[in-house]
């Protein structure tokens, strides 16, 4: 971040001061863009009059790079200020005039609309990206250049595709989160009326008082009527009702505009012109923004009729373009002057005739150039100028024919009849050029139901273009293609049989005639073979396998067993092929087949004997072969996840068989990584590690054999590099695996590459291995149970952890083996429970939900169930068995105990107590982290599922309660977990509504629940507005039903928490945010407009801001309009009745609500507030102001004799611990919230410091502060023992933490804020003393909101404990230097959090002093050195500095411990805008130069001694 924004600085230097030429400055605006469109430089004036001042941008017209700018500069908000409205108005002028004819439509439609609304709503259409303009780049050539690459180098172009794919996605649904639902007609109509004007002018001068000649003409009108087109949403967005719109101003002139674009190309196409290459993209553009959303233009069928007047004068160009043709070469023959015109006429007419006879056969005889009467001698290339109008005349009936498909397809099956009727017959591109252009329109939606009369032009007698029967290949893989258009064009409007049900008699004759084509042309192609070995080309063996497996997507029993298997054989095949690009096509198509075949493994497995691969064969394969068989594999792992993780297995097989291609496996699994949304393999390979290992060892493959292939399955960068941290990495799934086979010299090799003994191995890892070995006891599988004997009962567990091989130590059974494995019981549960698949058979080391609960259940191995129970979650005490009966280690029948029991008299031994469930919580939360895509989320459900049934009523804890709810609500960002997530989300309500004890946890945790539910029910909305509506008449899709369902459990669940909720829960429904108005939920609706009919303004003004920060975007902006609508009517609300003859004022909790809304990051919300603190009207002027939200809790002010000594008075008697607690208390709701945190190392960390925290007395003292809701989150964390554990310290000694020896630790520079603060906060603690401090250090290196609560206490410990000594020079001297210096970069929220501090030190100084009696102020002003002695001794002699200790502060030299110039601070206050903080260290430093404070006039009366 600093990095860019020190680039930004430069730039704003450079380009205001440089006199090079425009193109390179515009270079510069092109790297402000970027770096402000991806939001890379936090304190961006992006709408400073600094800004657009420059030169480059104040002169001349607006080039592509500053149209970029623009819109990064407004797409983030409404303008506020008065200023910033005038210059978007400027702006919008320049863009729709002078950038007009510079910059791309696209770029100038997206930079329009943000200027108009200030977001983009749905003009994504029109471009992916507003910096699209940087690459102009050939997508037909880019796409060339990626089938032309090979091996490693196409599978990285298509890993890359996949990732800007999914980064575009994301982007444009981090856009919908943000943008506007409607554009507010009071801060955009001037905007909309303007743009109207500006394009109705252009408009006008380019249609009616445009002297342009055609071409140049038709390029600007196309340009400007795809603009005006692309805007008419924007225009229309936000028109009040009854009142015309700004598209109404600019219909009219478009509809001129669009009849003279008509007009022209029609006057190119007489005189026997084509468009441009460009002119024709335009064209295709502005069809397709016409086409878009013809819903929402009022004048859709105007503009329509308008530009399709030249349809009907194009077919007749089309058949007399002969006529045309030989017109355009009489305009361009020049002729001497004759004795009269007719004779001038005849001559020019015989000189254009004799240019057709191209085969220069001079003196033959000549005839007229037109229809049937050209001289044969003329060959094909006679006709070439009249070819060449007609296929022109087909692609504008085809660009155009796309606003009105059924007209255009009539018109061109007549055109396809004529030319078939016609002498000579047309040349064959003509013909062919017809048929595409005639799919491409049956390929609409309007245009589906012609499919059988494109097939007929295909096949059908007597003109289709096999009609013959005959093999010709340029037909043949024609023909193929367009079938495999039609197929596709039919499964997206009709859907597959296996979803869509029987369709229509209609529908299924399409599909008829579609399967005819397919056997006409496998019959042309059978005959061909049988006279011929291979007379089809690659190209149509690929195309041939394209078009089966389009069909058989749509349904395989029109096929029938024999084509059905005949063509199958075809696609097989094709893996086999000698052509490598055949044999590439292929690998990606066969993935079809498991899309459409229930039993996706038998077709692998048939799939399988095609390949050529090191792990599926021992013999010596071709290279070649072998490249698309690693490229099958991948395809395969991506398409199918039930073929997932064998596939990935062979590919990492094979690279181990294969050493020299594993760079090639490596660019296959990249390429998994990407399609499957995951940034690289590396992140990848911790979803498949345990599956991984598990088929790894089952096929006999050797540890050395995994570590050649180090660099493929490394879970992090480290493992890639280290073999050691390779085996750390896997060594929880390896050693199981390993145990279960009995592999006592792989389980060797393992400790020898670890450096260690394998007893200690096997303890390390002893949680795993009993887990991954107990699910195996409660199969049906005798052999399974058996293996699992082995390892819990003896084997070479038993051997390495004793010695001995049947007997055991009565002192090692009693203390060694509770020690081992009584505290690892939650770890094994744990195990356990990740072992849990949703599946009813799945493969191992995975197991059904049954089998995993039971294993948990019998874990504890006691007589019967009900003492396993007790074992597991009541309070008992188990007696050890005699010493005379020696069981076996762990499973032995004897052994009633198993290895829960502690020591001999335990009896307080709770297994799963509330902070152990807590810990299964995170184990499975864990397991969905790692996840990126929704079949391995889906996968990864199965622990949280078992532990959730595992649970059963304990699930309504607090603390499990939050924190289940909690994750599962964070799967719903994903559409495909809804339907699950929502069904657990609904058994956890059910138990937690039954029971009324509960329902105050419901309702502290209902505004989240419903609010991530709204989100993914806005989200859900989103998507399907953007998608356009299905056309009349045909049948229901795939996805819309599967959204429906989804949807409906969402709805569900809202219901469950709103109507079926029982009515003690409504007192909790009425404080939350409106709810999304959607019919389905109109019930939920009406119950919260009824709760909060009683609820006054103020009260819901209070909650939002409350909760504002929180919500999300769309949440935030529906709250918003809720308070904005009704602020007219009931703004009276907000006062209070002041005393008689005063007038009224704010509530102290609106004026709270306005301060907090006022610092919203929110450009609406801090809009919103300043409407507010317009009502409340001017302040009294004699009073000063400050924000409640940041007022503070302890005396700050300096202020005069008397009422600081009564304010001092009040605040003495708290001593500095108490000032601790109060922190802590605010430490302990963060770290409450910090239990739900999204990162699971997050919620790690903070039940590792709540556990310990709790364990303290002040901990506890500050446990007792808390609210009950917050209480009941944290109790499970509670201990009455004190906690023993100390921080070990051991980085106090890294130079990286020191701070006497790190400057950067005082600095931003390279860092961002948060990182700062947690590192600055981190490296104090390390030297602090205080003991509950010292406990939060896991946490404070991830929480900069923790850190920043923190840091001024940390820093108070310091000073108690280092009240002399170079500690206080060393952190004066570099706070001076990094932070307070004029020439330190300015960093507001730094700045603050040192003054912060400060006043914190001067607070405790400050209590210090007047804490003392008389005589001991005395003394410590005239004797410094002795109270410099007692102070310091009344700190050592106090817990941790405070207490007592806080006596110590008398001794500072200065009141704020700190040696830093009080000058330098208040700068540092003025940077903030601190401005009686400036003044409070401007006294300080008067009365420090001067010895007093004294203000005056400066006569030398005032400086005379009092």
């Amino acid at each position: 971040m600093q990095g860019e924004q020190a680039v930004w600085d430069n730039l704003m230097t450079w380009l205001s001061t440089t006199t090079s030429k425009p193109a390179v400055q515009e270079c510069g605006i092109a790297l402000l863009a970027v770096i402000a469109d991806r939001g890379l430089a936090p304190n961006l004036q992006l709408r400073s009059p600094q800004l657009w001042s420059l030169p480059v941008l104040r002169q001349g017209p607006l080039a592509a790079a500053s149209a970029h700018l623009v819109s990064a500069a407004f797409s983030q908000g409404a303008a506020a200020s008065d200023s910033e409205k005038a210059l978007q108005q400027s702006l919008l002028k320049r863009v729709l005039t002078d950038a007009a004819a510079e910059v791309s439509p696209q770029l100038l439609v997206h930079t329009a609309a943000v200027l108009i609304s200030a977001a983009v709503s749905d003009h994504s259409q029109y471009t992916t990206s507003p910096a699209d303009w940087i690459q102009d780049w050939d997508d037909d050539f880019q796409q060339q250049l990626d089938d032309l690459a090979r091996g490693e180098e196409w599978m990285a172009r298509n890993a890359q595709q996949a990732k800007d794919t999914y980064q575009k996605a994301a982007a444009a649904r981090r856009v919908a989160a943000t943008s506007p639902e409607a554009v507010s007609p009071e801060s955009a109509g001037s905007r909309q009326k303007l743009t109207g004007q500006l394009l109705q002018q252009q408009l006008q001068l380019l249609t009616v008082d445009s002297q342009e000649a055609d071409s140049p003409l038709l390029t600007k009108l196309l340009r400007m009527c795809l603009v005006t087109v692309g805007l008419m949403p924007a225009l229309r967005a936000a028109a009040a009702p009854g009142v015309d719109s700004a598209e109404d101003l600019v219909t009219e002139a478009l509809v001129l505009a669009l009849r003279r674009v008509s007009s022209l190309i029609l006057t190119l196409s007489e005189t026997g012109k084509a468009l441009q290459r460009a002119d024709a993209a335009l064209l295709d553009q502005l069809v397709a923004g016409m086409r878009r959303h013809p819903d929402t233009h009022a004048h859709s069928d105007t503009l329509n009729t308008a530009l399709l007047a030249c349809m009907q004068p194009l077919e007749k160009i089309f058949k007399d373009a002969d006529s045309v043709a030989l017109s355009s070469l009489v305009s361009t023959v020049q002729i001497p002057a004759g004795p009269s015109p007719a004779t001038q006429a005849s001559q020019a007419k015989t000189a254009a005739v004799s240019m057709f006879d191209d085969d220069l056969d001079v003196g033959a005889p000549l005839a007229a150039a037109s229809g049937a009467n050209r001289p044969t001698s003329a060959g094909p290339a006679s006709a070439s100028l009249a070819t060449s109008c007609r296929l022109s005349c087909l692609n504008l009936i085809t660009s155009l024919g796309m606003l009105d498909p059924n007209s255009a397809i009539t018109t061109l099956l007549q055109l396809i009849h004529h030319s078939g009727s016609s002498h000579p017959k047309p040349p064959p591109e003509l013909v062919h050029r017809a048929l595409r252009c005639l799919c491409d329109l049956v390929a609409t939606a309007e245009g589906c139901h012609h499919i059988r009369q494109a097939t007929a032009a295909l096949i059908g007698e007597p003109d289709g273009l096999l009609a013959h029967h005959r093999f010709q290949r340029d037909e043949v893989l024609m023909v193929l293609q367009l079938l495999s258009q039609l197929a596709k064009t039919f499964l997206s409007q009709h859907g597959s049989s296996s979803t869509a049900g029987p369709w229509p008699q209609a529908v299924q004759l399409d599909l008829d005639a579609m399967m005819n084509v397919l056997e006409e042309v496998m019959r042309i192609i059978a005959a061909a073979e049988s006279k011929d070995d291979k007379p089809t080309s690659w190209q149509i063996r690929m195309q041939l396998a394209t078009s089966i497996l389009d069909l058989v997507l749509i349904d395989t029993e029109g096929f029938g067993d024999e084509l059905l298997s005949v063509c199958l054989e075809k696609v097989t095949k094709l893996l086999s092929d000698d052509m490598y690009f055949a044999r590439r096509h292929g690998a990606c198509l066969a993935t079809v087949l498991y899309r459409k075949w229930t039993r996706p493994q038998s077709v692998f497995d048939d799939l399988k004997k095609e390949l050529q691969l090191r792990s599926l064969a021992s013999g010596d394969c071709p290279a070649e072969h072998m490249e698309t068989g690693v490229l099958m594999l991948g395809e395969t792992a991506a398409a199918c996840g039930a073929l997932e993780r064998e596939a990935l297995f062979l590919l990492c097989g094979h690279a181990a068989h294969h050493p020299p291609h594993i760079g090639l496996v490596g660019a296959a699994l990249d390429m998994l990584a990407a399609r499957l949304h995951y940034p690289s393999r590396s992140s990848l390979m911790p979803v498949h590690a345990q599956t991984l290992i598990f088929d790894w060892c089952s096929h006999d493959l050797s540890l050395q054999h995994f570590l050649t292939i180090q660099e493929l399955v490394a879970v992090d960068e480290r493992g890639a590099r280290e073999q050691r941290a390779l085996i750390t990495s896997y060594m929880h799934h390896l050693l199981p695996v390993l145990l279960l086979d009995q592999r006592e010299e792989q389980l060797q090799e393992v400790a020898t590459c670890l450096g260690t003994d394998v007893k200690v191995l096997l303890q390390k890892c002893l949680h795993s291995i009993l887990g991954s070995a107990l699910p195996y006891k409660e199969t049906g599988d005798a052999e399974e149970r058996a293996l699992a004997n082995t390892v819990t009962a003896g084997g070479l567990l038993l051997k390495h952890l004793t010695g001995k091989l049947a007997l055991l130590d009565l002192l090692f059974y009693k203390e060694e083996r509770n020690k081992l494995f009584h505290s690892k019981a939650v770890s094994v549960i744990s195990t356990i429970l990740l072992s849990a698949s949703d599946e009813p058979t799945p493969a191992r080391p995975f197991f059904p939900m049954k089998t995993v609960l039971a294993a948990i259940n019998h874990a504890p191995n006691q007589k019967d169930a009900k003492m396993n129970q007790d074992v597991l979650w009541a309070k008992a005490s188990y007696s050890p068995l005699p010493s005379c009966r020696l069981p076996c280690l762990l499973g032995c029948p004897h052994n009633r105990e198993f290895w829960f029991q502690a020591a001999q008299g335990a009896a307080d031994s709770l297994v799963l107590r509330g902070d152990a469930i807590g810990t299964l919580l995170v184990s499975c939360h864990q397991q969905l982290q790692k996840t990126r895509h929704p079949r391995h989320a889906r996968q990864a459900l199965g622990p949280l599922k078992a532990l959730l049934a595992l649970l059963g009523d304990a699930v309504t804890v607090p603390s499990t309660f939050r924190y289940a709810s909690t994750v599962l609500l964070q799967q719903l960002n994903s559409r495909e977990r809804w339907a699950d997530c929502c069904q657990l989300l609904q058994s956890i309500l059910d138990r937690m509504l039954k029971q009324q004890s509960s329902l105050e946890v419901v309702g502290a945790h209902l505004q989240t629940m419903l609010a991530s539910i709204m989100a993914s029910l806005h989200s859900n909305l989103r998507a399907a507005n953007s998608t356009r509506p299905a056309p009349q008449g045909s049948t229901r899709g795939t996805d819309q039903a599967g959204d429906a369902a989804s949807e409906a459990a969402l709805v569900k669940l809202v219901l469950r928490l709103t109507v079926q909720a029982p009515s003690g829960l409504h007192v909790y429904l009425r404080d939350v945010e409106p709810l999304l108005p959607l019919p389905a939920l109109e019930p939920a609706c009406r119950l919260h407009r009824q709760l909060r009919k009683g609820l006054s303004l103020a009260e819901e003004l209070q909650h939002f801001a409350g909760r504002a920060r929180s919500m999300t975007s769309a949440m935030r902006r529906r709250s918003l309009a809720a308070l904005l609508a009704a602020l007219p009517a009931r703004q009276h609300q907000l006062f209070q009745q002041g005393p008689s003859g005063q007038l009224p004022a704010f509530l102290p909790k609106v004026e709270e609500a306005t301060w907090l809304s006022g610092e919203s990051q929110d450009s609406a919300v801090a809009a919103f507030a300043g409407e507010l603190l317009a009502l409340a009207g001017p302040l009294d002027p004699s009073a000063i102001a400050f924000k409640p939200a940041c007022a503070p809790h302890t005396y700050t002010r300096h202020a005069s004799g008397s009422e600081q000594q009564a304010a001092v008075q009040g605040s003495s008697s708290s001593s500095a611990s108490s000032s601790l607690t109060t922190m802590l208390v605010a430490a302990l709701q963060l770290m409450a919230d910090y239990l739900v945190d999204p990162d699971v190392l997050v919620i790690r960390s903070a039940q590792f410091t709540l556990r310990n925290l709790l364990g303290t007395d002040m901990g506890r003292q500050a446990f007792d502060q808390l609210d009950p809701v917050t209480q009941g989150y944290l109790q499970v964390y509670r201990r009455e023992d004190d906690s023993s554990y100390r921080p070990s310290g051991k980085d106090a000694a890294d130079p990286k933490w020191s701070l006497q020896s790190n400057p950067g630790l005082w600095s931003l520079q390279g860092q961002s804020y948060d990182a700062w603060v947690r590192n600055l906060a981190y490296a104090m603690l390390l030297q602090a003393q205080e003991p509950t401090l010292a406990m939060c250090q896991h946490m404070i290196v991830r929480k900069a909101q923790l850190a920043e609560l923190m840091l001024p206490h940390i820093l108070a410990d310091l000073a108690h404990h280092q009240t002399q000594g170079t500690l206080m020079a060393s952190i004066s001297s570099q706070l001076s230097a990094g932070l307070l210096s004029p020439s330190a970069p300015v960093h507001v929220k730094a700045i603050q959090l040192i003054l912060t501090c400060l006043d914190h030190l001067r607070n405790l100084h400050l209590k210090a002093v007047l804490g003392m009696d008389q005589e001991q102020r005395r003394k410590s002003t005239s004797g410094a050195g002795g109270s410099s002695t007692q102070g310091r001794s009344a700190t050592r002699s106090g817990r941790g500095g405070h207490g007592d200790g806080s006596k110590s502060a008398v001794a500072w030299s200065k009141q704020y411990w700190l040696d830093v110039d009080y000058l330098l601070v208040a700068a540092a206050a003025l940077k903030c805008n601190a401005y009686f903080t400036a003044l409070l260290y401007v006294e300080h430093w008067i009365e420090e130069q001067n010895g007093r404070l004294h203000l005056g006039d400066g006569s030398p009366t005032d400086k005379a001694s009092p």
